[in-house]
């Protein structure tokens, strides 16, 4: 055995030889050390190795499962060729293939999924990887089935992505796109139930579109609603333009459109887009304006139990209250029921008025018997017509500093308006117009205690529905006294009554107590009560009249004398008591004892007569007499009657007729003599 053949059994069984056991110069007959020429195979076993280098910088083996080239030393392993292309072991395949001076293709299944190239790397397909870091640029290309052009770039710390002329779409290998750049922006195109999500410093879900239930949530991740924003503290949306514009949200459904915000006035509004309608404006620090370009739009305000709680007709130019009917006003109340339509209210606490319902009449030329305001009540009646009372207000006199005005009460009667009650400046009238219309008063218990007779023209107090005369006064529980009272002022009081023709008839007190009768004071009832006729001594005659005789009693003030049964008065000095006829027969006198006066003459002075008893034959100065009787007494159970002529000296003498017709005279202490004359 050659020691060739020796070498090369020992590297098949990878044997080591001991040192000196082949020399160099023993092997140099079997394989030359340039250049060698192998005309056969060179067979070497599982882990035989076939080293190179000095320190076996290289090796080649294979284990009996996998095949191995190793590099051991520090430098570099190199594969040089023209082209390089690593294989499938049979060579149906090609892994990778470098191009000289062109690029080098990574393949899959013999398709090139990488390639290099002047400007960088070519990539077929999809890459996946955990991270990538790029010096420049990514570049998409399209290659005709993934139609997808852009770039990516990192730069200046900004990262870009550009899409091709379709845009970016962002998905997953199934085709699901969760985002989309194609001329706008659009997170789940395919529309599956995928939730979007942004989140801010303190809040997971500043904001969250729930793709299940197409709401959008800001600061929360259960939006109730489309758009519901959550916050632990106070929410706001803010809308701002930094220049002289308007900032304002628009809102639309279907063919309607409306916006909302802050025009360059700084004015908030709600406008109408469609209709080109100012429907809401609010003027800071001024006035909130509902349908500012006056539109014919209504303007409604519900409560919980009413639809038109507060309604402005815009087209009629009305406000209503609790209802949309027009009732012919500008402003309009209902109320459903007996409710109360319409309280006013204050919380004054001092002395002053309040509330204050004002009427107002602004008129630039204001003239005399001007109707300044009016309260009107109306109600159907079976014909459909509503006037029923109303309260006018009627300027009397308009000029300055001498205004006079009036207040009409006007109701319905008898089909016809008619003037119940009118205030004027000079005074106040009940049933202006004269109607059958009374008037009455009530008390405390008495329905009629002042009532005023229309129809019959009379006036009841007390009286009851019908008075029986011009003044009937009447009273059920008292006397019916009429109290005429000046005592606060000291003044006279009472009652004067014009009978007409100029003659008024008084009845008077004065403060001192007195009671005066007549137009001239002609009765007077003083103090204690004693009556006193004509105490002026006025010409005023005094008259009774009995039944059949008009001067049964007559005083005769002219001619100083008491008259009885005439008002014929004798004409003389001395007669101050005519009588007509012998018998005074309704004039009686009684006495319940014998020294009880009847009747008492007294003489007025000396030489005076007391008592002349005369015919009609008597004149002055003739003593004659004829057969008539001067003096006759009667006693009341006996019809003959006795018959006496008295003459007297001085002294008094007292008459009186006895039971059997004697005369009885009675004589003073100290008596004096009379004669008489005793007749059957």
């Amino acid at each position: 055995m050659t020691k060739a053949r020796i070498l090369a059994n020992l590297i098949s069984d990878n044997a080591e030889l001991a040192d000196g056991q082949i020399s160099v110069a023993e092997v140099v007959g079997a394989a030359p050390l340039a250049n060698p020429t192998f005309t056969g195979n060179v067979d070497l076993g599982d882990n035989v190795r076939i080293r190179l280098g000095d320190s076996d910088d290289l090796e080649i083996y294979h284990s009996g499962q996998h095949s191995y080239i190793t590099e051991n030393s520090t430098g570099d392993l190199y594969i040089q060729g023209t082209n390089i292309g690593l294989r499938k072991g049979d060579g149906t395949q090609t892994y990778l293939y470098a191009n000289a001076g062109g690029s080098v293709d990574i393949k899959y299944n013999n398709a090139t999924k990488l390639a290099t190239s002047s400007t960088g790397v070519d990539i077929t397909g999809r890459a996946v990887t955990d991270g990538v870091t790029v010096d420049g640029y990514l570049d998409f290309q399209t290659d005709g089935t993934f139609p997808v052009t852009g770039l990516l770039l990192h730069t200046n710390n900004h990262f870009y992505m550009r899409g091709g002329s379709n845009g970016i779409i962002f998905g997953d290998p199934s085709g699901n796109e969760y985002l989309r750049f194609t001329g706008g922006t659009v997170f789940n195109e395919g529309g599956l139930d995928r939730d979007f999500r942004v989140e801010s410093n303190n809040n997971a879900n500043m904001l969250f579109v729930d793709g299940g239930t197409d709401r959008i949530g800001i600061g929360t991740s259960l939006p109730s609603t489309f758009i519901h924003a959550k916050s632990s503290g106070d929410i706001q949306f803010r809308f701002e333009t930094t220049s002289d514009s308007t900032a304002q949200i628009q809102y639309k459904n279907g063919n309607n459109q409306w916006s909302a915000g802050i025009d360059n006035l700084e004015q908030f509004f709600v406008y109408d887009s469609t209709n080109a309608h100012s429907a809401l404006t609010f003027i800071p620090l001024n006035e909130v304006v509902f349908n500012q370009n006056s539109k014919d739009v209504d303007f409604r305000i519900e409560s919980d139990g009413n639809a038109n709680m507060l309604f402005v007709d815009a087209g009629n130019n009305h406000v209503n209250i609790g209802t949309s009917a027009d009732y012919n006003g500008v402003l309009n109340v209902f109320t459903p029921g007996n409710d109360i339509a319409l309280s006013l209210a204050s919380d004054n606490g001092n002395a002053s008025v309040g509330p204050i319902l004002k009427l107002t009449r602004l008129s630039s030329s204001p003239a005399d018997g001007d109707l300044a305001g009016e309260i009107n009540f109306s109600a159907n009646n079976s014909a459909a017509e509503t006037f029923l009372a109303k309260i006018t207000a009627r300027q009397d006199d308009v000029s300055n500093a001498t205004e006079d005005s009036s207040l009409i009460f006007t109701i319905r009667q008898a089909g016809a308006s008619a003037t119940a009650l009118e205030l004027t400046n000079g005074d106040t009238v009940f049933n202006q117009d004269g109607r059958d219309r009374d008037f009455r008063v009530e008390s405390g218990s008495n329905s009629h205690a002042l009532f005023v007779d229309a129809g019959n023209n009379r006036v009841g107090i007390g009286a009851g529905a019908s008075p029986a005369s011009t003044l009937h006064v009447a009273n059920t529980t008292e006397d019916p006294y009429v109290l005429v009272d000046g005592s606060g002022a000291t003044r006279d009081s009472g009652y004067k009554i014009n009978a007409g023709g100029g003659v008024d008839i008084a009845i008077r007190l004065d403060a001192a107590g007195n009671m005066f009768f007549g137009p001239n004071a002609d009765i007077k009832v003083d103090s204690a009560n004693n009556v006193v006729i004509n105490e002026a001594s006025a010409n005023t005659d005094f008259r009774v009249e009995s039944n059949n005789n008009a001067n049964m009693l007559f005083v005769d003030a002219a001619n100083d004398c008491v008259n009885i049964g005439t008002s014929s008065s004798i004409s003389t000095q001395d007669a101050t008591l005519n009588v007509n006829g012998f018998g005074i027969k309704s004039f009686a006198i009684n006495s319940t004892t014998l020294t009880d006066t009847g009747i008492s003459i007294n003489q007025e002075g000396s030489g005076m007569a007391c008592m002349v008893l005369a015919s009609n034959h008597y004149s002055a100065g003739a003593a004659t007499r004829a057969a008539q009787y001067f003096l006759q007494f009667y006693y009341n159970g006996n019809n003959a009657p006795s018959v006496t002529q008295v003459a007297g000296t001085t002294g008094l003498v007292t008459f009186g007729v006895s039971a059997n017709n004697t005369l009885t005279v009675q004589f003073p202490a100290g008596g004096n003599h009379i004669s008489f004359l005793m007749s059957g």
